[in-house]
C-alpha cells in the first residue's frame, strides 16, 4: 500500500510538472483571466481570504516577512489568485479554430509548480508580431501587459521592436485601463522591458 501511494504522488506530480511545461503568456485582460483586486468591486472576506463579488474570485494572501522602510514597506507575500485557467485559441491542421484550456504564465512572479500562487513580484508579458516593411520581416514586441505586485493587470498602449528596419512609433503610452498608469520603452541599449510611471 505504501508503494501504490508514492507512485501516485509521484504521478500527480509529474502531470502538474508536464502541465506547468505548457504555460500560455496572457497578450490582452479580458474577464478570464483579470486578477488582481478589481478597480471599484465588492469583495467578501478577510485580509487573508477574499472572494471578488463581481468575478467570483478567489484570492489567498500569506504575508511571510515584513520589512518596516522609510515610508515605505517590503515584505514577501505568498498570494493564491484562483483565476490561472486560459482558454488559448490555436489553429488546427485543417485551418480550423480549436481552444485548449492552459495554465496562464505567472513569469518571475511563478512559484514553480504550485499553480495558482506568485511572490508579490511585478513583471511584464508581451506578445510577438511580425511584419513585413521595407523587403524585410519586422518582429515586434507588442501587447504588453504590466502586472503589478498585487497581481492586477494593466494592458499598456506601447510596443517596442526586437527586430526591425522600419521605427517603432509608439514606444510610449498610457495604460489601456485608464489608470494614470504610463509605459515608456526604454533605450535600445537598456533592454527591451519598458518601465510604467504616472502619467502627467
Amino acid at each position: 500500500m505504501p508503494a501504490m501511494r508514492l507512485f501516485l504522488i509521484c504521478a500527480v506530480a509529474c502531470a502538474v510538472i508536464s502541465a506547468r511545461a505548457q504555460d500560455v503568456i496572457p497578450t490582452k485582460v479580458n474577464d478570464q483571466n483579470r486578477t488582481g483586486g478589481l478597480p471599484f468591486s465588492t469583495s467578501i472576506g478577510t485580509d487573508v481570504e477574499s472572494v471578488d463579488v463581481a468575478g467570483d474570485n478567489l484570492r489567498v494572501h500569506i504575508p511571510i516577512v515584513s520589512i518596516p522602510g522609510r515610508g515605505m514597506n517590503s515584505g514577501l507575500v505568498l498570494t493564491y489568485d484562483g483565476r490561472f485557467w486560459l482558454a488559448s485559441r490555436y489553429v488546427d491542421i485543417h485551418g480550423n479554430y480549436i481552444y485548449q484550456w492552459k495554465f496562464e504564465s505567472r513569469g518571475a512572479a511563478a512559484l514553480s509548480s504550485a499553480i495558482g500562487w506568485r511572490k508579490n513580484v511585478g513583471y511584464f508579458t508581451h506578445g510577438t508580431k511580425k511584419f513585413s516593411c521595407l523587403n524585410n520581416t519586422a518582429t515586434y514586441l507588442t501587447n504588453y501587459i504590466y502586472i503589478d505586485p498585487d497581481g492586477g493587470k494593466h494592458p499598456l498602449a506601447v510596443q517596442g521592436a526586437a527586430s526591425s528596419a522600419c521605427a517603432v512609433q509608439d514606444a510610449n503610452g498610457p495604460d489601456l485601463g485608464g489608470e494614470g498608469m504610463w509605459g515608456m520603452m526604454p533605450a535600445e541599449e537598456e533592454g527591451q522591458q519598458p518601465r510604467v510611471g504616472e502619467s502627467a
